[in-house]
């Protein structure tokens, strides 16, 4: 049995996932990584003690504008940065 040359055993190039958008400009198909924040992180943003923001977390569910946060385990709280502006601007409006 003849032996592989080195270009028969490679691997297949991975496909580049881009898009080619009308106009030449490419588009990386991959949508942009959320940044999140932690609760030491979160609450200055939002002007509140780490105790506070806990509290409204706990309170959070069931309400009509609950503030957006991730439980990746049972220890591990983390925020959406623009979610959570978004949220905090929305209540300074409302309270206006």
């Amino acid at each position: 049995m003849p032996r592989k040359t080195a270009q028969e055993t490679t691997q297949p190039e991975a496909p580049n996932h881009r898009h080619h958008e009308p106009g030449g400009a490419v588009k990386p198909s991959v949508a942009p990584t959320k940044r999140y924040v932690t609760v030491k992180e979160a609450a200055p943003i939002l002007g509140v003690e780490v105790g506070t923001l806990y509290q409204w977390v706990s309170r959070s569910p069931g309400t009509i504008d609950p503030i957006p946060f991730v439980k990746f385990s049972s220890r591990c709280l983390r925020f959406p940065l623009d979610e959570l502006i978004a949220w905090a601007e929305r209540r300074r409006a409302r309270s206006l």
